[in-house]
């Protein structure tokens, strides 16, 4: 399993790359740094 901080890091990495205008649609990277933290923090996912 990636640590917390490494996950985190390795996605805001990828969608710097990939997002346009630093938003993906229409949601800033910041917002989706913050739904994967808590998610990660929970450990609660939806299937």
């Amino acid at each position: 399993m990636i640590p917390r901080h490494g996950a985190i890091a390795a996605l805001q990495k990828f969608l710097s790359k990939h997002a346009d205008n630093r938003r993906i649609h229409g949601m800033t990277i910041d917002t989706i740094t913050r739904l994967a933290r808590l998610v990660l923090d929970t450990n609660c996912f939806v299937y």
